[in-house]
């Protein structure tokens, strides 16, 4: 990992040993039915059709990833309104050479309720 520049943010890289399983299913359950029951509060039929579609799919993919080789994750984050003492908005710049593959990203939710117009 190289850190080219930072301020009121981070990074961590690790590594994930061939032959490893993972399980994303749970998380992509919940947040695909969390969307799916703001879809029926907000009665939009079309979306729940769309959702449960998506649902499946994204169920699929997630249950079947493994690594067959060696992996590095990384994570960066940074602030967007600073510290208390640093009111500076946040930074991270940091880079890995590989190829990565985004099997669930963190704010998948937030991303499934404005790909279906639920906010």
């Amino acid at each position: 990992m190289h850190q080219h520049s930072v301020n009121n943010g981070g990074g961590d890289a690790s590594r994930i040993a061939a032959g490893q399983t993972f399980d994303y299913r749970r998380r992509v359950e919940l947040a695909y039915s969390n969307a799916l029951d703001m879809a029926g509060k907000a009665n939009n039929k079309a979306a729940e059709t769309r959702i449960k579609e998506d649902m499946r799919q994204a169920i699929a993919e997630a249950e079947n990833f493994s690594s067959s080789h060696q992996m590095v994750r990384l994570q960066v984050s940074a602030s967007k309104h600073g510290s208390q003492f640093d009111r500076k908005r946040g930074w991270s710049h940091m880079s890995v050479e590989l190829l990565a593959r985004c099997v669930t990203p963190p704010n998948l939710e937030q991303q499934l309720y404005r790909r279906y117009a639920l906010q």
